[in-house]
This record gives structure tokens, C-alpha cells and sequence, in this order.
């Protein structure tokens, strides 16, 4: 099913939610590689100016180990193998090269990059995973497994099947 699993952690509460559903995965008995990333803004060129940009890249890559720190304990705690990837660049863009490079099935991801508020724009996170050909769990909801969210997953699986179920009646249709 999912041969790899790519989760983005930023220290947040939701990216640890994706690792619990990527160990409940895992419980089902799921053998997949796990890949934990974590983008690093780049350094502004004030920095860059006035510091080392060898001790800046080593200050953002420790930054990021702290941040998966937590993520790669409950992995550990439940015995499950993995990698750990700090990245520096855009995260929107960085994070979409990423699956790519891995040739992630899954990517499961949280944070404060994933303003979904209808009023507007999206967030070029969310505009940039438009390119990535994988499934996506995005976990920023705050009541997740609520009946709230229960209705909208029915909703949601109801809309991702119609469009086969539309394709089956046509081809019904024309092979009688």
C-alpha cells in the first residue's frame, strides 16, 4: 500500500499527530520507510552578512534535530525504523522536492502552514503540493475525530468515489 511515509514535523502538536497516525498505520501492520523532515527557513542576507554561513546552516540543522526530537522519540518508543531529514529553503517548495526525491506514498504533514481559511488565498504550501503526485493527510485540525470531522471524511470519501462511480455508469452505458 504505502511503501513510504514522509512526515513533515515542525515541533507542532499537529505534526506529532501525524506520526501517531503514521504509528497507527504501522499497528496495522503496515511496513513502510519512514522519513522525518524538517525545512529550515534560509538565512536572510543580514545574516549572511554579518556571520559564518557554515555556523548558520550547522545552528538551522541542529534547530531542526531539536524540533524532531519529540517525533523521532515516539518512533523509537514503538520500535519503528526511520530517517531524519533537515532541509534549508522554502518550505512549500522544499517540502514537495522532498516526496519527490523519496518517492513518498504518503505525506503526512501539520502546522501553521496550513491555513485553510476559505476567505483565503492559499498558502503556497498548500498551492505547491498541487504538483506532488502522492496521497495527502493533512492533520492542522484541532478536533480531529470529532462528529464534525466524521461528517466531513464521509462527505469527502463520498466525492473522491463519485468520479469513478460516474466513470463506471459511462462505460456501462456505451458497452451495452
Amino acid at each position: 500500500m504505502y511503501a513510504n511515509i514522509m512526515i513533515a514535523i515542525d515541533g507542532s502538536n499537529e505534526s506529532l499527530q501525524a506520526v501517531h497516525q503514521a504509528l497507527s498505520l504501522v499497528g496495522r501492520g503496515l511496513r513502510a520507510e519512514i522519513a522525518l523532515v524538517n525545512v529550515q527557513e534560509p538565512a536572510s542576507l543580514l545574516q549572511l552578512a554579518t556571520q559564518d554561513a557554515d555556523a548558520i546552516a550547522a545552528a538551522a540543522v541542529e534547530a531542526g534535530e531539536h524540533l524532531m526530537a519529540e517525533g523521532a522519540a515516539l518512533l523509537d518508543a514503538a520500535g519503528v525504523g526511520y530517517s531524519m531529514e533537515v532541509v534549508l529553503g522554502e518550505p512549500a517548495t522544499v517540502l514537495v522536492d522532498m516526496a519527490e526525491e523519496i518517492d513518498a506514498d504518503l505525506v503526512l504533514l501539520g502546522g501553521d502552514q496550513l491555513d485553510s481559511r476559505m476567505d483565503a488565498p492559499p498558502t503556497p504550501l498548500l498551492t505547491e503540493l498541487q504538483r506532488l503526485q502522492a496521497p495527502l493527510g493533512v492533520y492542522g485540525a484541532v478536533r480531529q475525530n470529532s462528529l464534525g470531522d466524521k461528517a466531513v471524511n464521509v462527505v469527502l470519501y463520498f466525492l473522491l468515489g463519485f468520479p469513478t462511480f460516474f466513470l463506471a455508469l459511462i462505460v456501462i452505458f456505451f458497452a451495452l
